[in-house]
């Protein structure tokens, strides 16, 4: 019966970070400094929107939780940054966007920082050139 538990939670903590590290291209920061829960966290790749460049972080997880809060950030490589910060109630799901002015010529990087509890997690998306 012990086996099967240890086994049981193994595989469970596998299906929790394998895809968040599986998923992250070479040059990315992933970091987890507290044991996680069932959330994960993910920035979506810049994108040219108007006059701005647009970066949404997620945090997402597989039950709903009482408090949920992301912080997602946009970049250019000028160095150039800017966050923003949302708290998500009663939820298994939370987003935000932050945009910074376009400037040609520059690559672009979205950050996310998200907080279940205790818990938290960082992740970048690599840099991208926008025309």
């Amino acid at each position: 019966m012990k086996k099967a538990i240890v086994m049981l939670f193994t595989t469970a903590m596998l299906f929790v970070l394998v895809p968040s590290v599986i998923a992250a291209p070479l040059g990315n920061s992933i970091v987890t400094p507290d044991v996680p829960l069932d959330c994960g966290v993910w920035p979506d790749l810049p994108y040219k929107s108007g006059s701005v460049v647009v970066g949404t972080g997620e945090v997402s997880c597989a039950t709903a939780h009482q408090n949920l809060r992301v912080v997602a950030g946009i970049r250019d490589s000028s160095g150039r940054y800017w966050s923003v910060e949302r708290q998500c109630y009663n939820t298994d799901y939370c987003s935000v966007s932050a945009s910074l002015s376009y400037v040609s010529g520059r690559q672009w990087q979205t950050d996310v920082s998200g907080y279940v509890g205790s818990w938290n997690a960082y992740y970048s998306s690599y840099w991208l050139s926008i025309q």
